[in-house]
């Protein structure tokens, strides 16, 4: 993105000096000093982390457990005793079969992929952004230079009337009409003023400083026809570059993905299960119960009736995944329109 904006300000010709801010460095400030980027940019890596969160759901899972108690046995007969008993267990599971997971994992791949595609787009729009702010300085700068060359040339004009009319060349209503001229000239500087503070105060929010001096345009800048000058190939590239398709068609990959998941439901889940079990009654009566245990196993679970749920699930996610084509379409003709 940088160099993008160091090939329009050239593309551009905007004229450079040692002092001056042009296009390429109020990106770069921009990028480290505007608050709503960074919350776009934080907000993608939350985003990014969602794939990795599915595919640990396909990894195994150990966990340790443990219990200290200590007792006090009053029984009836015999001898009151005191013991301090210690469980220990660890337990680690692996998924054999979870296509519910696996579908998942596939589903975040594909969110994976729209969650990039919406940060493209988010990149050309602070682009936009802060090439908008820059310019909009630039041209209240020169409004506002128009406008106090206008008032000028009317406080001259004022000042010939008023000679003219000293000397009896003009009648006094045509010294009330450059005075309100002058008034009115008066009044749109000011107001230029103005609007030239909120401009630079709209981009020094976005840079996070005050901008100071901006370069301009050259003086022999000239504009030139977009290559390649057609509409057919332009068309052509923003089916195939447009950040805003992408996402469509992402999303539409994930919602297809998202009814797999939920058809997932009617299938089994197979898991391997092994744990390592340590029980301790100390020198207690129940010493004899010590022991140590070992198990390794499968355990499957098959649900036969969920009340309905799974069949609701899939015809949601069916509906999603309707819509999710739909918006491809309608998102691929809007992107016809406006590039033609």
């Amino acid at each position: 993105m940088r160099f993008l904006l160091s090939t329009l300000c050239v593309s551009i010709g905007l004229s450079s000096s040692c002092y001056a801010l042009d296009l390429a460095q109020a990106y770069a400030q921009a990028l480290k000093n505007d608050p709503q980027w960074a919350a776009t940019t934080n907000q993608y890596l939350a985003e990014k982390e969602k794939e990795q969160l599915s595919y640990g759901a396909l990894l195994p899972t150990v966990g340790f457990s443990g219990s200290l108690n200590r007792n006090k046995v009053n029984p009836e007969t015999g001898t009151n005793y005191d013991y301090t008993a210690t469980q220990l267990a660890i337990q680690a599971r692996q998924g054999l079969y979870r296509a519910d997971l696996w579908k998942s994992y596939q589903k975040a791949k594909a969110l994976s992929s729209v969650n990039e595609a919406n940060y493209r787009f988010e990149q050309q729009q602070q682009v936009l952004r802060v090439s908008e702010a820059y310019f909009n300085v630039l041209r209240a700068q020169e409004t506002l230079a128009s406008a106090k060359a206008e008032e000028a040339a009317l406080k001259r004009q004022l000042e010939q009337s008023q000679k003219r009319f000293e000397v009896g060349l003009i009648a006094k209503t045509d010294v009330l009409e450059a005075q309100a001229q002058l008034d009115g000239s008066v009044a749109a500087r000011i107001s230029q003023e103005v609007g030239l503070a909120s401009a630079k105060e709209a981009f020094a929010a976005i840079i996070g400083n005050d901008a100071g001096e901006l370069s301009r345009l050259r003086d022999d800048f000239v504009v030139t026809t977009p290559q390649p000058n057609n509409a057919d190939e332009w068309v052509k590239l923003a089916q195939e570059k447009n950040p805003q398709l992408a996402t469509a068609r992402f999303n539409q990959q994930a919602a297809e993905k998202a009814v797999e998941e939920q058809q997932a439901g009617y299938r089994p889940t197979i898991d391997f299960v092994a744990s390592v079990s340590d029980r301790d009654n100390g020198n207690s009566p129940l010493a004899a119960q010590n022991a140590r245990a070992i198990s390794a196993g499968i355990e499957m679970q098959w649900p036969i009736y969920t009340g309905g749920r799974t069949s609701s699930a899939v015809k949601q996610a069916s509906y999603g995944r309707d819509a999710a084509r739909e918006q491809v379409t309608s998102v691929q003709r809007q992107l016809t329109t406006q590039t033609r």
